[in-house]
This record gives structure tokens, sequence and C-alpha cells, in this order.
């Protein structure tokens, strides 16, 4: 981070550039207009990104060469202080063009390695924040019907951005299809905030560090 100004990363899922979710992207947005960060957005799907895991990105997942466009996506995730990503629940998980781009992405020695002493893995987004806010069409009530009540954020949160390193939290805004203005506008206040807390720390905490 430079300037004492935190970068920040946002990456949508959907495939509507119309839907709600683009509208809570733009919360995400003025959260980081008002903390004075520097915002990069990647839209996976208006930039067509090719979730699509090859052979040869097997292979780079566990140490070998990434092709041109990993190396790219792996640079954006190096530059940023805070991941922010948006998408709606699809089967209980992500969409499938956000589960491909952390496959494809997230290789090991990048996002993690493994331990010397062959004890476990380590993350190595440490020192980095990630917020998620994903949308579903239902309650959750109808989670807990399936004993799925932890599905929707417990494998992006614990098996995916924590595993990597991360300080991960996630802000499920449930009912979100089917939601009155009211409950929306509820919505968005709250991705407003969740952002700009997540921000504005970083911001505070490197001021902390500058100044010692």
């Amino acid at each position: 981070m430079t300037n004492n100004k935190p970068n920040v990363l946002a990456v949508i899922a959907h495939p509507n550039p119309q839907s709600f979710n683009y509208g809570l992207l733009e919360e995400t947005k003025a959260a980081c207009e008002q903390a004075g960060a520097k915002l990069t957005v990647k839209d996976l799907y208006a930039e067509s990104f090719n979730p699509v895991m090859s052979p040869s990105d097997f292979q780079a997942a566990f140490g070998g060469p990434i092709a041109d466009d990993v190396a790219k996506e792996q640079a954006a995730v190096c530059a940023a202080d805070v991941l922010v990503i948006h998408y709606p629940v699809f089967w209980f998980d992500r969409p499938a063009i956000l589960k491909g781009w952390f496959d494809r992405v997230f290789t090991m020695g990048f996002a993690y390695t493994y331990k010397e002493d062959g004890s476990g893995t380590e993350g190595l987004m440490k020192g980095k924040k990630s917020r998620v806010i994903q949308t579903t069409a239902t309650s959750l009530e109808f989670y807990e019907r399936f004993g799925a009540a932890s599905y929707p954020h417990m494998g992006i949160k614990a098996g995916t951005l924590a595993f990597c390193g991360f300080d991960s939290d996630v802000l499920t805004h449930y009912t979100a299809m089917t939601a009155d203005e009211e409950n929306r506008e509820r919505m968005k206040a709250e991705t407003r905030r969740f952002v700009l807390d997540s921000v504005v720390d970083v911001h505070h905490s490197s001021s902390r560090v500058l100044r010692s």
C-alpha cells in the first residue's frame, strides 16, 4: 500500500448487470470513495473470464508456470489490501465463474503453501482483508430446513479465504430477490457500512504503522 491509501479490489460475479448485486456494488464504490480508497472493479462476466481449469492450469495450481490471464488476476489480488466479492448464491455456493476464478487464480505458492515441517498448509494472504457480500433468493430458514445454514458462507469464508490467510467475513442478504424497496435500502446501507468499516480499519492500521 502506498501513500497510506488503501487499495480495494472488488470482484463481482453476476450475469445480469441490472441486478440488485450491481446495486450493492455501487455501495462498495461509495464506501471506498468515502474512505479515500483506490478501487479496482473486476466484473467476471463482463470480462468473459474463463473459469475452466485446463490441464496446464492444473499443473500451475501446484507450482507450474501460470497462464498470462491468471498472472494478471494474481497481480490484482497482490495489489489489494481489501478484496470485496459480490455474488448471488447458486446451489448453496458461489456461481461457477467465481469458483473457477478461485480455482485458477489461487494457486499453491501464490495463495497458500505447504509448511516445510509437513504439519499442514499456510496461507500467503496474511495481512489482507476479504469481505464477501452475497445475496440469496430464499430465507435463512430455508437453508436450516436442509441442514445447510452454514453452506452459503462457510465454503468461501473458511474453505477458501481464511485458508489462504485472509481476515475474512461474510455479509449474507437473505431473500434479496423478493425484498421490498425498504428492505433493499436497508441491505444497501448494511453493505456500505460493512465495506466502509473494513476499509477504514485498514487505513487506520496503516497510519499507525507509518507513525510508529
